[in-house]
């Protein structure tokens, strides 16, 4: 991955390319016969009526009902029942309603003891995600988006074979108890599953499923605020121990006042939710103890006989699994049904025992699951059977059945208890059809939550009878000319005027030129890349990735001469290739959409958007599509491999430095020794190099090395021009080092001062991270341009300003460093500063004889007052105001905004 840019608030159209990261089930389509309450966008929560004629497309159920059928058949037809809302709907979504109100009350407040999680746990697929992730949080909580005095943490799968959220949840057990110890065992956990790089839903392969954005409250909430909230008063309900789910779930459920959900049993304790036995196939089904002669009610705590994994309606049925409806508090029509699982609880004496499985299985090479293979093993009825099913297995792999049986003997005899909760509805959106299915067509779901249809952006949304399809355009600008058809998603996206967009398409940080027209069933994204990143000429540049809404992305043949196996756009690749002007498709990777270069890389954000819909209207009118020869072309695993993101850049980059730092001990030992005795240095092999890359220049920067050795080495022909592997000369060690000497041994032996590493960064860059004043003065005196700009099209002086590094910043003034100068998203030092809340650079900025533009504006028309007024910095606002800067506080920004708004 690459550099990455400081998110300085809610993501915003323009700003959001720049604000992606990386980084990546269960089918479930339960669509409620309650009808539908449209909704306009307002400032909190709570939706508001908005009536406008439905669509005049005749055609248009017709393109719906053939959307459906990739959902369910079952969710198809109850979305097109017409009636009013009953009970259990009103219920619904009270409830639902209820528990949003509650969580907003939490946003931004210390949260007292036992009223909410002592830890909220993110799994990442990787080590860079976990970065990305670890900002992501960090910048909510920051702005005050999420409920504080929590501990936030992120941890990634350990490198080598993929593991599984099954793997993945026995090294976070491992990891807390490391960390937390015995106090662990009074900490009541919330363990989210967001690893993996979402082939299926690719607008949430970059900045992740749990960070997928909704069109609900503003600031927008993302999957991580709605599962905080659907699951806000579980925390004061539950002994210590760990609630396990998903990301790309959402569970809603309804219980009477008096009742609470308790997770007080040792053991496994899930929650169940009724489905008819078609959904049951696609999901783990309870087998019950009998309970036909009690009651109905919303709530019932039951024992699990045996669960099954996607089992066949046979299956069901002769297993005892299928139940008779017993009153009206069930939330289906069906006569019979199932009740399937979602999100599990383990209390602490089990969760200990799962620390104890991992001793026995661990190192992990094969993938485990966290609700087939554990729950299988629970239950009375549960046998060893389980163990040999590869059924539902993606990768069949030797070792997978030795780990199911240490898993079941392990587990085995564990209660796995049920809470049934029957007036309840889950809804996945892990994929393309099920997220434009739920956030356009699903009455239940818009109902319950309150979602709307125009959610933190310029655009007049235009509302829809109840049952019809409604578009959704969220933190985007789109110009009143511009029509955007009924079951389409828009997400971070700017539309020039008499732009059309057709019906169930995902278009996600596009810039769309004026009068363009994008059709029907597809997906367009755009990010920002670096192209040779770890070269001098590396550059910023756009792609955008479009494929057809059904292509499957995962889809792997044999090689290139497959390609007739793929169909791109809904065409044969191979077919494909003389409309998009080639002889043959290169791939990053496996032969597959996800890795097929097929995407040019551009200038910028708005003509990358314009030729990549050249090159879909190529394929799918059967024309030629031609760029220049010179153009690179980029697979969707490489764009997400180099998208960049401010918030992460400058902590990547001092990971990186971190990462060249670390010397295994032995090692470390030896060259200490050499660099500290003269007859051993003498001796040292001169072409010395570590597994990372580190010449022996590098190391003098490490391991306490002088400018003698410095000149030494260089004598002896060592280039100071060389890369480590993470992209850095020596002269960027010193200078992170702040090691004067070095810093000027290396500078008179030779050392390219402009010379750039990683993401295009000079030695001046670096020191400026690092905040060392001594190493910058000598860079700038021995001539470091003060003005270059890195990847991300910062100065060190945008740097110093964001990490308020005040006398840095003065001495870069003194040796010309320019207030105005733009970074990626227009924003300057000044802007950076105002919304960081650092007042003395401020000040500098704005010293006497300054030229700097107090009213500069950035790509979305922010002043530096906007900024400072949106995140609460009164000083700076006063200070801008009272003197003589002449700052405009009436300024209105591309969504109407003054200063005062914020």
């Amino acid at each position: 991955m690459e550099i990455k840019k400081l998110q300085l608030s809610q993501p915003s159209p323009k700003q959001c390319i720049w604000e992606l990261d990386n980084l990546g089930g269960k089918q479930s389509e339960q669509v409620a016969q309650a009808g539908h309450e449209n909704v306009l966008r307002t400032s909190s929560c709570q939706p508001a009526a908005e009536t406008v004629p439905m669509a005049q497309d005749q055609g248009l159920r017709t393109r719906q009902e053939r959307f459906l059928d990739n959902i369910h058949p079952a969710a198809a037809r109850r979305l097109w029942s017409s009636g009013k809302m009953n009970d259990q709907d009103k219920r619904l979504q009270h409830a639902t309603r209820a528990k949003l109100a509650k969580f907003n009350t939490l946003r931004g407040k210390e949260v007292r003891p036992g009223g909410f999680w002592d830890v909220v746990v993110l799994t990442a697929a990787d080590e860079s995600q976990k970065v990305a992730y670890e900002l992501e949080v960090s910048e909510k909580v920051s702005r005050k988006e999420l409920p504080l005095g929590v501990r936030y943490e992120v941890f990634s799968d350990p490198p080598g074979a993929k593991i599984g959220n099954g793997g993945s949840t026995l090294y976070v057990l491992q990891r807390l108890d490391s960390m937390y110890g015995n106090a662990l065992g009074k900490f009541r956990v919330l363990l989210i599953h967001a690893g993996g790089f979402s082939q299926r839903l690719p607008n949430a392969s970059a900045l992740g499923k749990i960070f997928t954005a909704l069109p609900l409250c503003e600031p927008l909430y993302q999957m991580l605020e709605l599962k905080l909230a659907m699951y806000v008063d579980f925390p004061s309900q539950m002994r210590p121990g760990v609630l396990v789910t998903c990301a790309d779930d959402i569970e809603v459920y309804s219980i009477s006042e008096e009742e609470s959900v308790r997770f007080e049993k040792p053991g496994f304790t899930a929650l169940a939710h009724p489905s008819p036995l078609s959904i049951g196939t696609t999901h783990g089904v309870f087998v019950l103890e009998s309970n036909d002669k009690n009651a109905c009610k919303e709530i019932e705590y039951i024992s699990c006989l045996q669960f099954l994994h996607k089992p066949s309606i046979a299956k069901m049925r002769d297993m005892g699994a299928v139940c008779k409806k017993r009153g009206d508090c069930i939330s289906l029509t069906d006569d019979t049904f199932v009740y399937t699982d979602s999100t599990y609880y383990v209390d602490h004496t089990t969760a200990l025992r799962l620390l104890s499985l991992l001793k026995d299985i661990a190192p992990l090479r094969c993938e485990v699951d966290a609700y087939g293979d554990f729950l299988q093993a629970l239950g009375p009825r549960a046998t060893v059977a389980y163990t040999h099913d590869s059924a539902n297995v993606h990768k069949r792999e030797e070792l997978l059945v030795e780990v199911r049986q240490k898993i079941f003997h392990h587990l085995r005899g564990t209660p796995l208890n049920v809470i049934l909760l029957n007036n309840s509805k889950f809804y996945h959106m892990g994929s393309t059809t099920e997220y434009l299915f739920h956030l356009t067509q699903d009455p239940a779901l818009r109902s319950e939550l309150g979602l709307v249809s125009s959610a933190f952006s310029a655009h007049h949304s235009a509302g829809a009878p109840r049952g019809t399809a409604v578009s959704c355009v969220m933190h985007s600008v789109v110009e009143p000319s511009c029509s955007v058809a009924p079951g389409t998603v828009l997400e971070y996206c700017r539309l020039e005027a008499r732009v059309t967009v057709g019906t169930g398409s995902i278009l996600s940080g596009c810039w769309v030129a004026r009068d363009l027209s994008v059709p029907d069933w597809v997906f367009m994204h755009s990010l920002c890349v670096t192209v040779n990143p770890h070269q001098q000429e590396a550059r910023t540049g756009f792609v955008t990735v479009c494929f057809g809404i059904h292509d499957d992305l995962k889809r792997r043949v044999q090689g290139p001469a497959h390609m007739d196996e793929l169909a791109f756009l809904g065409v044969s690749l191979e077919k494909c290739l003389p409309h998009l002007g080639m002889d043959i498709v290169k791939f990053s990777g496996d032969c597959t959409l996800w890795n097929a270069c097929l995407f040019p890389v551009c200038a910028d954000l708005r003509s990358s958007f314009t030729l990549s819909l050249d090159l879909l209207q190529a394929v799918l009118k059967g024309s030629t599509f031609t760029s220049p020869s010179t153009t690179k072309l980029m697979s969707m695993q490489e764009a997400l491999q180099w998208k960049k993101k401010v918030s992460e850049s400058y902590s990547v980059i001092v990971d990186k430095l971190e990462d060249d730092w670390h010397i295994k001990e032995a090692e470390l030992v030896e060259l200490k020794y050499a660099f500290g005795s003269d007859e051993a240095f003498q001796k040292v092999n001169v072409s010395y190099r570590t597994e990372k890359g580190l010449s022996l220049l590098h190391l003098c920067c490490v391991c306490g090395g002088s400018k003698a050795h410095i000149r030494t080495l260089i004598l002896k022909g060592l280039r100071p021009s060389r890369l480590t592997r993470n992209g850095f000369t020596a002269l960027h060690l010193a200078a992170y080092k702040d090691s004067a000497e070095l810093v000027t041994a290396l500078l008179h032996g030779g050392s390219d001062v402009q010379q750039v590493g990683y993401g295009a960064l000079t030695a001046l860059h670096i020191a400026t991270v690092a905040g060392h004043h001594e190493a910058v003065d000598i860079l700038l005196q021995h001539g470091a341009n003060v003005n270059l700009q890195d990847a991300v099209f910062f100065t060190p002086l945008h740097i110093a300003a964001y990490h308020g590094h005040e006398q840095v910043a003065r001495l870069l003034l003194k040796f010309g460093a320019d207030g105005n100068v733009s970074g990626e998203v227009g924003d300057r030092p000044l802007h950076l500063a105002a919304a960081k809340g650092f007042l003395g650079v401020v000040k500098l900025l704005l010293g006497e004889g300054s030229k700097t533009d107090v009213n500069a504006l950035d790509n979305e028309d922010h002043v530096p007052l906007h900024l400072c007024s949106r995140f609460g910095h009164h000083e700076i606002v006063h200070f801008l105001l009272m003197g003589n800067f002449e700052a405009q506080p009436h300024s209105v920004n591309i969504y109407g905004d003054t200063p005062l708004h914020l």
